[in-house]
């Protein structure tokens, strides 16, 4: 007679992600709570853009981001 497979799900627990692995691979999913640009960027051409992300744990990810809207677009990024 023929054996039954089982065809329960193993359930396999993960490590949590360590801050940066978390950073990368989740923190584009989650809300944005604020945005800040400075208010001269128009004028002078570049802008400091803060971008903060709300998590579930009610700690927030911040990115902030440089632009050169005149040339060189994108300059500098940190999270």
């Amino acid at each position: 007679m023929a054996k039954k497979k089982n065809k329960r799900k193993k359930i396999v627990k993960r490590p949590p992600l360590s801050p940066k692995s978390y950073i990368k691979k989740k923190a584009r999913k989650l809300p944005v709570a604020k945005c800040i640009i400075n208010d001269d960027w128009k004028e002078s051409g570049m802008a400091t853009i803060l971008v903060a992300r709300k998590m579930a744990s009610g700690n927030f990810v911040i990115g902030s981001y440089i632009i050169d809207t005149f040339c060189l677009g994108l300059k500098n990024t940190h999270h």
